[in-house]
């Protein structure tokens, strides 16, 4: 099971996620491709392919590229949380060739 912390939900953490995993046995219902090819190995195995896959393509954000993730994210709120806003921003894009979609 993975839970998402994606920038849209209503008490966001700006990013990131958390993953349970889960034995093979208690979810037997679920005989699905990935389910049939991950019985093999424990959840141990599984836990420890995760953190090299993390750790061989992800690097810890700076404070910085942080800083300024939060900036766009309290723009985007409230310009979706004004009308007035939300008209400007969509008639700006429009002057400037962008699809407001």
């Amino acid at each position: 099971v993975f839970f998402s912390f994606g920038p849209i939900k209503t008490a966001t953490a700006l990013g990131g996620g958390v993953a349970i995993l889960r034995s093979a046995q208690s979810n037997a219902a679920d005989d699905t491709t990935c389910n049939a090819a991950l019985k093999a190995k424990s959840k141990t195995e599984i836990a420890d392919a995760m953190r090299r896959t993390q750790n061989a393509f992800l690097s810890q954000q700076s404070n910085y590229s942080y800083c300024i993730r939060i900036l766009k994210c309290f723009a985007v709120h409230l310009v979706s949380h004004s009308r007035l806003l939300c008209g400007a921003m969509k008639s700006f894009l429009g002057k400037i060739g962008m699809n407001y979609d």
